[in-house]
């Protein structure tokens, strides 16, 4: 894998580029001839997939935060109410309280007198999982 430092870029990575025109559906939107003029090469180029990608990943930010607006409004006027349930246009609305998590603090163990080996021997790790991070360059 490439250090985490600086992306390489799609179309210097030998076995990324047999992956650069990805065929869509029959009624796939822009489907057009890839400038390498196989045969049957139809489908979306790797920056026609990231123009889409990033014009769904704004929509669906915009309507998270119109989302979230909308929940807080409601949850503010249930609780006004002094409700704990609401029913409004077939939706349930209700509060709900969960107790937090559980978990163990190794300097309050240090602290009572439990030595770091006993921690450290009784502190499992989970597998590694691998996935897909999509941001814009600089973002966070």
């Amino acid at each position: 894998m490439q250090a985490a430092s600086k992306p390489a870029e799609w179309d210097s990575v030998p076995e990324l580029v047999e992956y650069r025109y990805i065929p869509t559906d029959e009624e796939g939107e822009g489907r057009k001839k890839s400038p390498k003029g196989k045969k049957g090469d139809d489908g979306f180029t790797f920056d026609d997939l990231m123009a889409r990608f990033e014009k769904l990943d704004f929509e669906i930010k915009s309507r998270e935060n119109e989302r979230r607006e909308i929940k807080e409004a409601l949850q503010e006027a249930v609780m006004i109410s002094g409700r704990e349930k609401i029913a409004c246009r077939g939706y349930r609305l209700a509060m709900i309280t969960k107790a937090g998590s559980k978990k163990i603090v190794a300097e309050k163990l240090l602290n009572q007198g439990v030595s770091a080996q006993v921690i450290v021997a009784a502190t499992e790790v989970g597998k590694p999982t691998s996935y897909l991070d999509i941001r814009a360059i600089g973002e966070k």
